[in-house]
């Protein structure tokens, strides 16, 4: 499992794993990124999805489906590949400073966010 991981670093600039249970958390990140990036998110771009949510990608996205296994080492091999900033965790948690907490408490805007997730992800050329 870890040589998959290996494999999209190889590959991708950056690996976003959406590590989130609920189904709408997903649809928001996911509309998110297609809408302020397009479908193929800067080429550098890999995002890692759970299987089950296959339905709930756009064609054209890079994307890697998982098992439930593979999310679950994924997650505990983050702070292994976390200083690099180049393996990330995004999801939906019970945190103060989540993006989709200021979103939804006003704070920022949806193109704030957009923007704030794109300085993280996404290195400027």
């Amino acid at each position: 499992m870890m040589k998959k991981l290996e494999r999209l670093l190889d590959q991708y600039e950056r690996v976003l794993l959406i590590s989130d249970n609920a189904i709408e958390e997903w649809k928001r990140w996911i509309k998110l990124i297609e809408r302020y990036w397009g479908r193929n998110q800067k080429k550098g771009l890999c995002i890692a999805i759970h299987d089950s949510y296959k339905q709930l990608v756009p064609d054209g996205m890079n994307c890697e489906y998982l098992s439930e296994e593979e999310v679950v080492e994924w997650e505990s091999l983050y702070r292994m590949y976390e200083f690099s900033d180049r393996f990330i965790i995004l999801g939906l948690v019970n945190e103060v400073g989540n993006l989709l907490n200021y979103l939804d408490s006003n704070v920022i805007s949806e193109k704030e966010c957009a923007d704030a997730l794109s300085k993280a992800l996404i290195k400027y050329e």
